[in-house]
């Protein structure tokens, strides 16, 4: 994607991934999964850089974090919503 505009925000996914990671690294001072698994069963923030600040609460493995939809009319990325989804009922 060098020299031209990423069509998505994959790049962007990846790179805050990665944030995620080392700060889960650095907290648990090891890579064990077991390690990883207490870091986020404790708790974590990651403030963005690309996107937007990511929190794990320590239930479960699904971060909180805002999500947002575009849509490109006339070359242009527009805007459609961007906020913090309400969990879906269950079944």
């Amino acid at each position: 994607m060098f020299g031209r505009l990423d069509p998505g925000s994959f790049s962007n996914l990846g790179y805050q991934t990665m944030q995620v990671l080392e700060k889960a690294l650095q907290r648990a001072r090891s890579s064990t999964p077991a390690a990883l698994d207490a870091v986020f069963a404790k708790g974590l923030t990651v403030t963005g850089i690309t996107l937007a600040d990511v929190t794990y609460r320590g239930r479960g493995r699904l971060p909180v974090t805002d999500a947002a939809a575009a849509r490109i009319i006339r070359g242009q990325r527009m805007a459609i919503f961007s906020g913090i989804p309400r969990p879906a009922p269950r079944p």
